[in-house]
C-alpha cells in the first residue's frame, strides 16, 4: 500500500508531541531518537519506531507509550467518526 509509509509518518509525529505534551520526554529526547532513528536509516539498518528506540534507551516505559497509543488511536476514531457524519443530511 503506498499510503502507508505516510499513515506511519504521522503516527511517528504525534507520537513524539503527545509525549512530550504528557511529559512523557523531553524535546531533547525526542531530538535524541529522531536522530538515532536517521543513523540506523544511514548505516541500513530497519527503521525502527521512535516509540522502540524510546524504550530501548529506557526514556519511556511500555505503560507509558502504550497511554500515549491509545491517546493517539482515540483521536483518529473520533476524527474518522467526525468524517463520517458529515455524509448523511
Amino acid at each position: 500500500m503506498s499510503y502507508l509509509p505516510g499513515i506511519i509518518d504521522q503516527y511517528e509525529k504525534l507520537f513524539g508531541i503527545t509525549a512530550i505534551e504528557k511529559g512523557f520526554i523531553s524535546p531533547d529526547d525526542l531530538i535524541k531518537a529522531l536522530t538515532i532513528q536517521a543513523k540506523e536509516n544511514i548505516s541500513g539498518n530497519e527503521q525502527r519506531f521512535i516509540r522502540e528506540i524510546l524504550l530501548d534507551q529506557n526514556i519511556m516505559s511500555v505503560k507509558q507509550i502504550t497511554e500515549v497509543s491509545k491517546i493517539i488511536f482515540h483521536q483518529q476514531d473520533r476524527q474518522i467518526c467526525s468524517m463520517g457524519s458529515h455524509d448523511t443530511p
